[in-house]
């Protein structure tokens, strides 16, 4: 809720309205958005296919791989994605992975430092 409300009041500067107001507002909106998601899980699953996926895995996906996007936007760019949730480990999930992310490292928390550092430590030695 929070970067909705402000996007909104980034865009429309001073519109006249209290946080309150405002938060009052998208929870009317935000009922309605879970309807137009359940509708469009529940189309796909009476066709046979997965709504699960069309309504949830998709797009979540998509705002992962936009959000990934801008740690790396040229050839020459380096950085680290770090996807903190045990469901990318699902093969579901890694089907839906960019082919340039086949050279990934999976690692728990107690190795995260040292692998970010290696990673870095690389990125050096390639410059």
């Amino acid at each position: 809720m929070e970067s909705v409300v402000e996007g909104l009041l980034y865009v429309q500067g001073d519109i006249g309205l209290t946080l309150k107001e405002i938060e009052d507002i998208l929870e009317i909106g935000e009922d309605e958005a879970k309807r137009i998601v359940l509708n469009l899980k529940n189309y796909y699953d009476e066709r046979g296919l997965s709504g699960f996926d069309y309504a949830f895995r998709y797009p979540g996906m998509n705002k992962v791989l936009q959000a990934a996007g801008r740690v790396i936007r040229t050839s020459e760019d380096r950085g680290v994605i770090l996807l903190l949730d045990e469901r990318f480990l699902q093969r579901e999930y890694g089907a839906l992975f960019p082919r340039e992310w086949e050279k990934r490292s999976v690692c728990g928390l107690p190795q995260l430092r040292e692998e970010v550092s290696r990673f870095w430590s690389d990125v050096r030695e390639e410059l």
